[in-house]
């Protein structure tokens, strides 16, 4: 931690206080920025939805993240902000700028019946403001928000989308070099996760901070060129820095999430990238304890894939680093609407337990009481996802799920997802609008497969009336 403070001083006062024995070294405070430019597709693009259990259900993750920013609306119906303190040149904490409350949306929006909902569900947000209502901040300003996280003796994670330029090399070992990245360290020696953005300027981010510093976990910005949310059509945002130091990458464009004064708003930018990091790397350690070092060893394994392949974008950065993306779901399986038609699966019938839906919710029952003439309805909502959920009450070796639908168009994109009881996902098809209505078409599972819990999640990319129509879900 350091002793010092923040002044502005002559040349003559500064080599005055250079030579006094008492000062280690006087550094130029210098301006750093908010790293964001301009419904969201992030949380179901990287495939967090099972092990984020998100089921409109508000079950709060048990975990404390930073948020050095603009500010958080700790009013925001969304949010819940547990401390709050300003560093930065507004004399007022409240979030004049948008941008972090924005941030803090993605990485911990609660799961309920309203607005988005982040990658840390509920998580406990503490409003460290170090950037004013014009998306700037001092590097004092910074450094002091680094300090007082670490001295809060609770939080797990920090996130900082912003951003300043710094030529030349730095270390733990050497503090004088360079004081942000001492601070930085301080915080890692801590035990805390420091997640941060690549950065805006299209280039490498080799002479960028807090990005280019070893410690920190860097994420440029993916831009998901599917509505649905689902892989395809995706690129490295041509905005987005890269090289070596961009650990991996995340979706970042056009990001709906929480804004002042109650509403919400899309964003793009790295900014939005390096929260959906930091608020998946808080969910893993509230469930599993882990440390910090190893919530970034699981990030950069098993809660990522690489860049080039079918469930990550397909596609590089322009340096060819980062290589990996963020995706907690298992490889995907697509499969070409509607299913195959009248399947026949090994075994016999799975008893369902219960069953939910995040719309007309008890109408969720009519798609297992055997009868093809009842039918579950999703309602009316023009946009976002519904989900309709199965529980089998224990796991379940399955060999296949058969579906019905009820009204034609009622259905145009839906992925079916397997999920066991330790919340691992596997994807079983992706699908489109049936031939015929009143038909069983289903999917098959070549290998082993075990689940709790089968889901639907329907999109809505044509805009119907209603997104999902079943009479009737059969498991095997």
């Amino acid at each position: 931690m350091f002793e010092g403070f923040a002044t502005t001083a002559t040349q003559t006062e500064i080599s005055r206080l250079a030579s006094n024995r008492n000062v280690d070294f006087i550094v130029e405070d210098t301006t750093f920025y908010a790293t964001a430019q301009t419904p969201s597709t992030a949380v179901p693009r990287i495939d967090i939805e099972a092990y984020a259990q998100i089921d409109g259900v508000n079950n709060p993750a048990n975990v404390d993240i930073a948020i050095l920013d603009t500010g958080i609306d700790a009013a925001h119906p969304d949010l819940t902000v547990v401390n709050q303190v300003n560093f930065s040149t507004d004399s007022t904490v409240e979030d004049l700028g948008g941008h972090g409350t924005h941030v803090a949306g993605i990485a911990g929006a609660r799961d309920n019946t309203i607005g988005v909902v982040g990658t840390a569900p509920g998580a406990k947000l503490w409003n460290v403001k170090v950037l004013n209502a014009q998306r700037t901040g001092s590097l004092s300003a910074i450094i002091r928000g680094i300090e007082y996280s670490i001295d809060q003796g609770s939080i797990e994670v920090i996130n900082m989308s912003l951003a300043g330029s710094r030529t030349g090399t730095s270390s733990c070992a050497n503090p004088a070099a360079d004081l942000l990245h001492a601070a930085v360290c301080e915080a890692t020696n801590a035990g805390i996760l420091v997640v941060v953005a690549a950065g805006n300027d299209g280039g490498d981010a080799a002479n960028t901070v807090p990005a280019k510093y070893p410690e920190v976990v860097t994420v440029g910005n993916i831009a998901d060129g599917n509505p649905s949310g689902a892989p395809g059509g995706d690129s490295y945002a041509s905005s987005s820095n890269y090289g070596g130091v961009v650990d991996f990458s995340a979706p970042g464009t056009g990001i709906y999430s929480t804004y002042p004064n109650g509403s919400y708003a899309n964003l793009t930018g790295t900014s939005m990238s390096s929260p959906l990091v930091a608020g998946a790397a808080a969910l893993y350690m509230s469930k599993t304890g882990a440390s910090a070092s190893s919530a970034r060893s699981w990030l950069l394994g098993s809660a990522s894939v690489p860049m080039n392949t079918a469930d990550g974008c397909a596609c590089s950065a322009p340096s060819g680093s980062p290589t990996r993306m963020l995706f907690l779901g298992s490889a995907t399986s697509v499969t070409n609407p509607p299913g195959q038609m009248t399947p026949s699966f090994a075994g016999s019938n799975v008893p369902i337990a219960s069953s939910s839906a995040t719309m007309n919710s008890a109408a969720s029952a009519k798609t297992w009481d055997g009868n093809t003439e009842s039918n579950w309805t999703s309602g009316t909502t023009p946009s976002g996802q519904v989900i309709l959920t199965l529980d089998l009450g224990k796991n379940v070796d399955i060999s296949g799920v058969k579906w019905m639908t009820a009204f034609n168009g009622y259905a145009d994109q839906f992925t079916v997802r397997g999920i066991n009881s330790s919340y691992q996902s596997r994807t079983l098809g992706k699908f489109g609008n049936p031939g015929q209505t009143r038909t069983f078409y289903g999917v098959g599972v070549p290998d082993p497969v075990v689940v709790r819990w089968i889901k639907f999640y329907f999109d809505n990319p044509n805009l119907d009336s209603v997104v999902g129509s079943i009479s009737e879900i059969q498991v095997w």
